[in-house]
């Protein structure tokens, strides 16, 4: 798990900084790099100390999901201000930004708190709540996921959101 937050937000700091932008303010990346680094770490280590634990896969997921779409809308960003075609596989890479989010506080607002500290519901009338939101969340990353565009993390010179025709999208479909 560490590994691969270590690769991605590696290659993204490194796209970012051949292509002479930035999409964050540096205090802002240090923060984010922080933040899910410490809940890759955190899951890493109860999957290692606790296997069949859920906290652990949940954290896990909370650290790779941002740092998974990092490289590629660093990439797809940089691109798009200097007025470049964004090649298909950046394209595909930045597309986990139409969905991760929602993902990322649903597990974070919902799951952990319902799951504390030992991995189970507190009771089973509990699981109609855990399902509903499960299912909630599929339906609205599944809408996401299609979206006409993928609306990226940076903003243009005059405060403008960017966003790159998703490779995987449906034309019509409302995104943002």
């Amino acid at each position: 798990v560490e590994v691969v937050y270590v690769v991605a937000v590696g290659a993204g700091v490194v796209i970012e900084a051949v292509g002479g932008g930035r999409s964050t303010e540096p205090i802002e990346g240090l923060a984010y790099i922080a933040t899910f680094g410490l809940f890759a770490v955190l899951g890493a280590i109860l999957i290692a100390q606790r296997p069949g634990h859920a906290m652990g896969p949940l954290f896990a997921t909370v650290g790779l999901l941002p740092a998974v779409g990092f490289p590629g809308e660093t990439y797809a960003a940089l691109r798009v201000l200097e007025g470049g075609a964004v090649p298909l596989w950046a394209r595909l890479l930045a597309w986990p930004n139409t969905f991760y989010w929602y993902i990322v506080l649903v597990i974070i607002v919902v799951y952990v708190p319902l799951l504390f500290p030992d991995g189970h519901l507190p009771s089973p009338r509990w699981r109609w709540v855990a399902w509903l939101v499960g299912v909630g969340l599929a339906v609205i990353c599944g809408i996401s996921a299609v979206s006409e565009r993928i609306v990226l993390q940076t903003s243009g010179p005059e405060g403008e959101q960017l966003s790159v025709v998703n490779p995987l999208g449906i034309a019509g479909m409302p995104y943002g």
